[in-house]
């Protein structure tokens, strides 16, 4: 097999076939069949499994992204603030007929007032 390294000798491509920038190595067929990346190491001319740093990429690989943990905090920002938004639109419907019943009641006493005078 032929291999591109990186700058630790870890295996960043394959080939079948030499190509520039390529070095050839030793390797077991079924390494090169599942084509693992930057986990294969090179050492003495053999393609051999780093399986410490294949496990740290796994584990790596199946956290969220940056991205991901951005877009989940967006989503549940986003909610809080519609939920929020339903609580101010109830609020201010309670304000308003608070203010009719007041209005309501300051006519009421008016009037009261106003009997009692004549």
């Amino acid at each position: 097999m032929y291999v591109q390294l990186d700058e630790a000798k870890y295996v960043t491509a394959w080939s079948h076939v030499p190509q520039a920038s390529f070095i050839e190595v030793e390797c077991d067929e079924k390494l090169a069949s599942q084509c693992l990346l930057d986990c294969v190491q090179v050492k003495e001319g053999k393609a051999v499994v780093d399986s410490k740093r294949q496990a740290e990429l796994v584990e790596a690989f199946s956290q969220p992204s940056v991205l991901e943990q951005v877009q989940k905090q967006l989503s549940l920002l986003v909610r809080d603030a519609a939920q929020q938004a339903s609580r101010i639109e109830q609020l201010q419907e309670i304000s308003a007929k608070s203010a009719q019943t007041q209005a309501y009641l300051a006519a009421q006493v008016a009037k009261l007032e106003g009997g009692e005078e004549q």
